[in-house]
């Protein structure tokens, strides 16, 4: 039984050590009760009595600590005398151990529960900080990869700052212990005095919306130094957290390097205008998505008149501003654009508001995106100037220079495409010659033989039209090419020919008479 005291009495040590802060919930008077004799109890009063007139000048956990020590030598005390008590009640010793071991069991549970449920209080809590932990560094990570400063703001301390980024640091040049160092962690610092009550009405206006849409952007400037001044962008949001506590979460951008380059593309797309106006260039766009037209002003100065600003489509437009023989040419040109077709140019004549044609070249491009007709760029150039000299040159090259009659090769080579192209058509091919045109010459000069072939060729505009042929195959000869004629007709003209080619030139000496003979 001695051993069994001691063991009894060392885990009653341990578990009143473990179970110390439990002591004012389990006073262990209530053990006194149940784990001693009458006779116990009587001698434990005894003894107890002397003391317990000083444990009103303990303080009270000393006092529990001291009762509880003090109960516990006892029981040991007492349970050694009960168990060594030969003279006793042995099944009220058996008794007394079985209710010792039940105690001893339940503070030992007691005690397991409590170790479990500190442990696992120990681990959710190290859970929590890790997982915070995780979060600061990702939202960190995130945040540094960002091209501009990202800050939280506390709107209830004055919007200082919570949080703010490497580059935001970067933005306003200056180092985390600068930015700590110097009290001026409120961000409406760094903001310029013009731009600062605009953000601010700004920031109160967002407050007072519904909680799903507490967002903001504003442009402003952001200090860099004593007297340079960025331009940035600042967007905005007000979360609240779990906690009820509002935060101000923000992104500022630094728009130096973006404006820099409208503003170079504003110089480009200034200096190219001034390039286009001092040309006879025109440019147009169509945005097929939109179906809009744009064009530069320089075809309303040049023409007087102006293109719709809705795209057609796919329907060929009104074309009476075409000259009538080049509609063909340019409904084809459309027709590509509204194919396959990416590339492609022709030449046309347009009319300007004094319905006089003017030559164009039109060029055009289709931009694609994904095989979708997105963009239609191009440009139209004046080369009615051009043409003209160029049909001069043509001109010259193919018309006899006295007469204005086409010579005897364009006169054959016009006829051959005419018959080629044209198999079924009733033609017909008048030779003439003028007679005495030898005497005119030698007798009144050669002045007066120009004169008459002169006035030869305007009798033969006059009787056919513009549609034939006419040609003067060299000396005294002519040639016309008569389309789509008839017989009857034929002999008509043929007859009213021979009728005006009759006629005399007179000198002061010399008279000749001169006349077809076809």
């Amino acid at each position: 039984m001695g051993k069994l005291s001691k063991a009894l009495m060392a885990m009653s040590l341990i578990l009143n050590i473990s179970l110390q802060p439990l002591c004012g919930f389990f006073p262990f008077s209530i053990f006194g009760t149940n784990c001693v004799s009458n006779r116990g109890l009587e001698s434990f009063q005894e003894e107890s009595s002397a003391e317990t007139c000083n444990k009103n000048y303990l303080p009270a956990h000393d006092m529990l600590y001291n009762e509880a020590a003090i109960f516990q030598a006892r029981q040991v005390n007492y349970t050694e005398n009960l168990l060594e008590n030969k003279s006793g009640d042995k099944a009220y010793a058996e008794n007394f151990e079985i209710k010792i071991e039940y105690y001893f069991i339940l503070l030992a549970g007691m005690f397991f529960v409590f170790s479990l449920l500190a442990h696992y209080t120990l681990m959710l809590k190290k859970r929590h900080y890790e997982e915070k932990y995780d979060s600061e560094m990702k939202f960190r990570n995130i945040t540094n990869n960002i091209n501009g400063g990202v800050l939280v703001l506390l709107p209830q301390r004055n919007y200082k700052a919570e949080y703010f980024n490497d580059g935001f640091l970067k933005l306003i040049h200056k180092s985390g212990e600068e930015f700590n160092g110097l009290c001026e962690r409120d961000y409406i610092n760094f903001v310029h005095p013009g731009d600062v009550v605009e953000l601010k009405k700004l920031m109160v206006k967002t407050r007072e919306k519904e909680e799903n849409d507490r967002s903001f952007s504003i442009q402003l400037r952001i200090k860099q130094d004593s007297i340079t001044y960025i331009p940035a962008i600042l967007n905005g949001s007000y979360v609240r957290s779990e906690r009820g506590e509002e935060k101000l979460y923000c992104v500022i951008m630094d728009l130096s390097r973006e404006l820099t380059i409208l503003e170079r593309l504003a110089f480009e797309q200034e200096r190219y205008r001034i390039l286009i106006e001092k040309s006879d260039e025109i440019l147009y766009e169509v945005d097929f998505s939109a179906q809009t037209i744009c064009i530069s002003k320089k075809f309303e100065e040049k023409f007087g008149w102006n293109l719709p600003e809705k795209y057609w489509g796919e329907a060929i437009p009104d074309l009476l501003h075409i000259y009538e023989e080049d509609r063909p040419e340019f409904a084809k040109m459309l027709k590509a654009i509204n194919g396959d077709i990416v590339d492609g140019e022709c030449m046309v004549r347009v009319y300007n508001s004094g319905f006089e044609p003017r030559w164009c070249r039109i060029f055009f491009h289709v931009m694609r995106k994904d095989g979708i007709k997105t963009w239609l760029i191009g440009k139209l150039v004046d080369i009615d100037d051009e043409m003209k000299e160029k049909q001069n040159l043509l001109y010259k090259a193919e018309t006899d220079s006295l007469t204005g009659l086409y010579n005897k090769e364009a006169f054959k080579s016009r006829c051959e495409d005419y018959l080629a192209n044209n198999p079924d058509v009733n033609c017909a091919v008048i030779f003439f010659d003028i007679d005495n045109f030898k005497e005119i010459n030698d007798n009144l000069g050669h002045t007066a033989g120009d004169k008459a072939l002169k006035d030869v060729s305007a009798i033969v505009r006059e009787n056919f039209s513009e549609n034939d042929i006419l040609g003067r195959f060299g000396g005294d000869e002519f040639c016309i090419l008569v389309k789509d004629v008839s017989k009857e007709s034929l002999e008509f003209k043929l007859g009213l020919l021979v009728e005006k080619l009759s006629d005399q030139y007179i000198s002061d000496r010399y008279a000749v008479d001169i006349s077809a003979s076809i």
